[in-house]
Parts: C-alpha cells; sequence; structure tokens
C-alpha cells in the first residue's frame, strides 16, 4: 500500500505543481478596487449625470433655467446646480484623499468629503422631489437627475461601508 501511494504521490506531483503555479499567478493577476476608487467612480458618473440634467434640454420642452418662476421651480433649480456642485466638490476631495497621504490620514477631510456627497444627495433627491410633485411628467434631463441622485447616493453608501470598516 505504501508503494502504491508513493507512486500515486510521484504521479500527482505534476499536476500539484501546475496547480500551486496557476494560483500564484491569480493571486499576482488580481486587481484590488478600493473604496475610495469606487467612490471616485460613482461620483465621477454622479456628476456627469448632474452637468448634463443642468445641462440639456429636456425638461418639459426647455433648458433646466426655462422652468418657470414659480418657488417650487426655482428651488428645483437651485438643488439641481447645488447637487451637481457639492458632488464636484466631493470628488475633488476624494481625488486629493486618493493621491496625498496627508490628506489620506486627515480626519477632516474626510468627513467634509462625507458632508458634501450627502448634501449632493439630498439636494438632487430634494429636486427629484418637487419636479415629481409639480410635473406629471419629464424628459430625459429628469431621468439624468435622477441618475445623478441614485449615484450619489450609492458613493454615501460606499462612504458609509468604508468607515464601518476602518
Amino acid at each position: 500500500m505504501s508503494a502504491k501511494a508513493a507512486r500515486l504521490s510521484r504521479d500527482c506531483e505534476p499536476l500539484l505543481d501546475f496547480l500551486e503555479s496557476s494560483a500564484q499567478q491569480r493571486s499576482v493577476a488580481m486587481v484590488t478596487v478600493s473604496f475610495h476608487l469606487a467612490c471616485v467612480v460613482t461620483l465621477s458618473l454622479s456628476l456627469v449625470c448632474g452637468i448634463g440634467a443642468c445641462s440639456t434640454k429636456g425638461w418639459r420642452g426647455g433648458g433646466l433655467f426655462d422652468l418657470g418662476s414659480a418657488a417650487s421651480e426655482t428651488v428645483v433649480k437651485a438643488a439641481s446646480v447645488l447637487g451637481a456642485t457639492f458632488t464636484g466638490l466631493a470628488l475633488l476631495l476624494e481625488v486629493l484623499l486618493m493621491a496625498s497621504n496627508t490628506f489620506r490620514q486627515s480626519r477632516p477631510v474626510k468627513i467634509l468629503c462625507f458632508a458634501g456627497c450627502t448634501a449632493a444627495a439630498a439636494s438632487l433627491l430634494i429636486a427629484i422631489i418637487l419636479f415629481g410633485v409639480n410635473h406629471s411628467a419629464g424628459g430625459f434631463s429628469v431621468w439624468l437627475l435622477a441618475g445623478s441622485a441614485a449615484f450619489a447616493i450609492e458613493a454615501l453608501g460606499f462612504y458609509v461601508v468604508q468607515w464601518r470598516c476602518a
């Protein structure tokens, strides 16, 4: 029985070597995605959608600034622009967090980045809700604004997970 086990182990040695080298190659080729990178991607998508929503003419037959002058429509305009601005601020701070070790270790910068993302998500949601309350339907710009809000909320979720894991 021991001769049979020795022969089996000798016969399986090349296969074990192949599997071991394959596992080493896979571990080298794996890409690590950090929460900072995920936040940068989602904030970038949110910013692109937010700028697209503010600049296109898909708001009930005109641009964002062609809406009316009623109080709720003025709030929709202001909240949309503020949401895109806060998204840009959060993105800038997140890039600084990735690029600089000094910023990465600074707790106030992390809090400011989280606050900017929270303000962006809140203002974009306010704009969508107020537009939906006053108008039965909107154009593609409203969908871009909804996408911007969704990506901002997703980035906010990444911040919460990142802080819970740190």
